[in-house]
């Protein structure tokens, strides 16, 4: 009888084929995707919601109303058309429409608001902006820098609109389409427009933001494709017959390309929700019958945070997949709600490789087809370490090393909108004279999940820029938030450096999402396990306690925010606390303590 790595592997060998990596010149597009399911299945059930139930022949009709209308508003192949929506039908059937006249759908954080929305039209050169009533409401209070931001004349198109939502905002560049207006929409297609190719910019993803502005990454239809095929055949090993639960937000790629796009390729169906909710998530994937699930790993987090059910193991979910699933509760997520099948992976929007955990082993981010080295890098200044003859460095194996991956016609790097954002991500002369790698800004470790070293395995460490020095040490913050977490009544912990006048390096900081009351919290047991798991240098300096830690609508923690609002009780309203170095203890930061450590006067 075969064992399970055998069947991985036989899995593996049967389905590589099956994986579409389009010819540059072809037709394989995101517009493809859809019109193949529409064409099998029309009557099938594409996506459902609270609000509708839409077959592949409804969202295919629906994209080519939305195509027809940018056509006649004389949108022009390869331009960018700003998409900002919330979760919903009409979103897959937009990128569609955007798509299917050769223009690039720039997929706007529906948070946004003021500089950064304005910042992101600019980024894109948008004039024309595809909206639901709510995002209509953000462009109007950012007033005339929104428009200001258009290379043209700005024009707004607001889907969906209700009686009396055009009062938000009105003129002749808003469009405002009520449920009978998009009724009266063409939905013929467009014989005289040429479907995109697979060498044409498809999206405008933009980079989260959690560190400035956010960057926009440019994914072209080949990448889309490639990207659905994969996670299709090997994250979920999607079916017709499946139903995904999908409560991301659809301008992120996780969501669009690894979870829509896995539908869109297989012919699964999809229930999308507008947000992530932990109190409903497991009682409505068996109401929608959903066995599959798209996560970050805060979902899983938040979901095992919520009170345990007798029922729970029978959740409806069998397969899960998504980035960001921590190793110390990997194990506790899949036993609690009886998960079987849990496929991680790594990518990031602007990356030129990925990885996948095609053999179901735990907390690993699984294997890569990609040519990448793991070198040594400066902790201080995150660049490449080289040797004598200027070459990288390669950590041993286990050893935190800096994730580099080669730069080919196969591994191609899109980059951003701006080039010279473009420029910096790339790496020269790494192993020889001439050669092009793309700095992920991610430490991994290779990690030994038994099957030698023909299937290497690979585990996230940390972002590069998460980690700091203090004391003349190194200090990975993933791996002290580990430390915290196993401390009990502590919902989610960021760690990250603040700087101190007068000192070298950044002494660390613990912003801490209580379980309850933060001021019933007891900081005693915290004190001693910190004493018990981490060196001296690592030990957090100070603490922050929350009831909630500020997150991305991507459920990435803002550490540049926690940061840069420091340690100083006069600005922060959270109760602080400051670590005696002789003790151990944490005692309340005050005022008059603060300006101690202000002007160098107490000793850390």
């Amino acid at each position: 009888m075969p064992t399970q790595v055998q069947r991985e592997l036989d899995y593996l060998t049967r389905n590589s084929a099956r994986i579409d990596d389009p010819d540059p010149h072809s037709e394989q597009s995101f517009v493809w995707l859809v019109e193949r399911q529409a064409r099998r299945r029309p009557d099938a059930v594409a996506i459902i919601s609270d609000r509708e139930t839409v077959t592949w022949r409804e969202l295919m009709s629906r994209g080519l109303k939305i195509a027809n209308l940018l056509h006649e508003m004389d949108v022009h192949r390869g331009e960018s058309v700003a998409l900002n929506m919330g979760n919903c039908a009409s979103y897959i059937a937009a990128v569609f429409g955007i798509t299917r006249i050769g223009a690039v759908a720039s997929l706007i954080n529906t948070n946004l608001r003021s500089d950064q929305l304005i910042h992101c039209v600019r980024e894109v050169g948008a004039n024309v902006s595809l909206l639901d009533a709510a995002a209509a409401a953000r462009v109007a209070e950012a007033g005339g820098d929104y428009p200001a931001a258009s290379p043209g004349t700005a024009r707004f198109v607001v889907w969906d609109a209700v009686a009396g939502d055009d009062e938000t905002a009105a003129g002749s560049q808003w469009l405002w389409l009520d449920e009978d207006a998009i009724d009266r929409l063409p939905s013929t297609d467009l014989r005289d427009v040429p479907p995109p190719l697979a060498r044409e910019a498809a999206l405008h993803i933009f980079t989260s933001g959690t560190t400035g502005f956010p960057k926009a990454a440019v994914l072209g239809h080949r990448r889309v494709v490639y990207g659905a095929s994969s996670h299709s055949i090997f994250s979920f090993r999607a079916r017709p017959q499946d139903r995904l639960y999908n409560c991301l937000p659809l301008y992120h790629g996780t969501s669009l390309i690894a979870g829509a796009g896995a539908c869109l390729f297989s012919g699964a169906s999809m229930f999308l929700r507008p947000s992530f909710s932990a109190s409903q998530l497991v009682a409505e994937a068996k109401r929608h019958e959903c066995n599959l699930l798209i996560y970050v790993g805060e979902i899983c987090r938040y979901l095992l945070s919520t009170p345990p059910r007798a029922d729970d193991a029978q959740c409806s979910i069998t397969r899960a997949a998504g980035n960001g699933l921590r190793p110390e509760i990997w194990k506790p997520f899949k036993k609690r709600f009886g998960i079987r099948r849990v496929s991680e992976f790594y990518g990031a929007s602007e990356a030129n490789g990925g990885f996948m955990n095609v053999f179901n082993r735990d907390a690993t981010l699984g294997i890569t087809s990609a040519t990448i080295r793991l070198v040594a890098y400066d902790a201080d200044t995150t660049e490449v370490l080289r040797d004598k003859d200027g070459r990288a460095i390669d950590v041993r194996d286990g050893e935190p090393g800096l994730m580099l991956i080669k730069v080919t016609d196969k591994q191609y790097f899109e980059g951003y909108t701006n080039k010279q954002m473009s420029d910096r991500r790339i790496e020269h002369d790494i192993l020889q004279d001439g050669d092009r790698w793309f700095n992920s800004g991610d430490v991994l470790r290779t990690v030994d999940v038994g099957l030698g070293d023909d299937w290497p395995h690979y585990q996230f460490v940390e972002r590069l820029g998460d980690g700091f020095r203090w004391k003349s040490e190194n200090v990975a913050a993933s791996a002290v938030e580990q430390a915290l977490l196993d401390c009990p009544g502590l919902d989610a912990v960021a760690v990250y450096g603040v700087q101190i006048p007068g000192t070298e390096g950044k002494a660390g900081m613990a912003a801490i999402e209580i379980a309850g009351d933060p001021a019933d919290f007891d900081l005693s047991e915290l004190s001693l396990r910190i004493k018990e798991r981490l060196p001296d240098y690592a030990r957090p300096v100070f603490l922050r306690l929350m009831s909630q830690l500020p997150m991305t609508a991507t459920f990435k923690v803002k550490k540049s925010d926690l940061a840069h609002q420091g340690f100083n009780p006069g600005v922060v309203s959270d109760s602080l606390y400051l670590r005696d170095p002789d003790t151990g203890s944490y005692r309340r930061l005050d005022v008059q303590t603060h300006a101690l450590i202000a002007r160098g006067a107490l000793r850390l």
